[in-house]
């Protein structure tokens, strides 16, 4: 009756055995500790490994599906400079795109061999190595004709940000004496020449559908993409040669979507998949980025490669996924703030058992968690509660973006 379940923070000894300076961390996993600290604490301090058992786990499949996608968008960047690579993308027609897709499948399944041997068990997941195939066609396909209707080129596929990378790891100062360098990886990075000015864009692939949730954002719980830009805008002047400016961030879906042949023509098919599969995220809110990512937008108003639409005067609709350039500095002067204090808690030994709980839909990440039988989170036990992520309003957000706005 008198329990309490509570975790004790780290003893500052054991933190400098977990934590020796220079601090390094990723992105991803302070989104881990947004998410829960205990959660943070199970996966990157005590490591649990589970039990290996010869089968094909999600998880197995999205990594042989970045891991395809990867070697076929560095393949299509490996082609030369930025007019060569122009004239590439431009000829390539549907069959050579299948043909240099099922070789980067076939190259990633014989590169993993013996982390894969499930996909040959039996029926099932003889299936599924041809689904994966087939995804990868669909995806490479989606990536050239997007691609194609605009005027961003690739130029890094599994950028490293960190040290040794070619990126610098940004430097969070957390206080006068203390700081903390976040490093990662990018899956694409795609660049736009226009005026003496360098747009860049920042891709992430996703094996399920994702979005940029800018409450979600600010708030700690999808800090990875913006993270991503803050480190390409502060250090990107070494590798570019030039101040980069921002494009757009985006998330792209590695999918093979059902269409409803009912409400689909026939003749409309290909046409509605590639729109199912246009990036999420969100772009600078300038003509010149709009149709650097689609030409085709000024004509038919509606893009099916951007979450952006135009109003008769030329103008970003209210439905599009826009922000001024001072509000994308916002944000993301934003997130590395959030970055900073959640970096602080970390080193100062906070691993409480407390994940989060969104007021629209109460969902929370323990449905997905590994660790729900060490932790026992009971909300009705005394010590256990939510930290509740409340859906900010827009005029809430744009307060909080153009707060930050300014360079800092």
């Amino acid at each position: 009756l008198l329990h309490k379940n509570k975790t004790p923070e780290i003893t500052e000894e054991n933190l400098k055995k977990i934590h020796p300076e220079p601090v390094s961390m990723s992105v991803s996993r302070l989104e881990s500790f947004a998410s829960c600290p205990f959660k943070f604490f199970m996966e990157n301090v005590i490591k649990p490994q589970p039990r290996m058992v010869q089968k094909v786990e999600f998880y197995d499949l999205g990594n042989i599906y970045h891991k395809a996608v990867e070697q076929f968008t560095k393949k299509i960047a490996e082609n030369g400079a930025t007019e060569a690579i122009e004239s590439y993308i431009q000829g390539l027609d549907k069959q050579e795109v299948r043909e240099l897709a099922q070789t980067c499948t076939d190259q990633v399944l014989s590169d993993g061999e013996k982390d894969y041997t499930a996909l040959d068990s039996n029926e099932r997941n003889r299936y599924m190595k041809e689904k994966i195939k087939r995804l990868i066609n669909r995806a490479a396909e989606t990536i050239i004709e997007q691609l194609k209707k605009g005027s961003f080129r690739p130029v890094y596929t599994e950028l490293v940000i960190g040290s040794g990378g070619t990126v610098e790891p940004v430097e969070l100062k957390l206080n006068d004496e203390v700081s903390i360098y976040l490093q990662g990886r990018i899956d694409r990075v795609d660049v736009f020449n226009k005026d003496d000015k360098l747009y860049v864009n920042i891709i992430d692939y996703k094996s399920s559908h994702k979005d940029i949730d800018l409450s979600d954002a600010v708030q700690g719980l999808q800090l990875q993409l913006l993270g991503y830009m803050s480190a390409i805008i502060k250090k990107g002047e070494k590798m570019f040669h030039r101040v980069p400016e921002i494009g757009g961030a985006y998330y792209f879906c590695i999918d093979d979507p059902m269409v409803d042949g009912d409400m689909v023509l026939a003749e409309n098919l290909e046409n509605e998949l590639f729109r199912q599969l246009s990036l999420k995220g969100y772009i600078v809110e300038d003509s010149d980025i709009i149709t650097g990512m689609d030409s085709e937008i000024i004509t038919g108003r509606k893009s099916d490669v951007i979450p952006v639409s135009l109003n008769k005067d030329g103008s970003a609709s209210k439905s599009s996924k826009t922000l001024t350039s001072k509000e994308f500095k916002g944000l993301l002067n934003k997130t590395d703030r959030v970055a900073a204090n959640m970096a602080e808690k970390i080193l100062k030994g906070n691993i409480d058992i407390m994940p989060y709980r969104k007021d629209s839909g109460n969902k929370t990440p323990c449905q997905f968690c590994d660790y729900t039988g060490v932790c026992q989170f009971d909300p009705s036990v005394d010590g256990n509660s939510y930290r509740r992520i409340k859906k900010l309003s827009k005029e809430e957000l744009w307060e909080i973006l153009n707060e930050g706005g300014e360079d800092e």
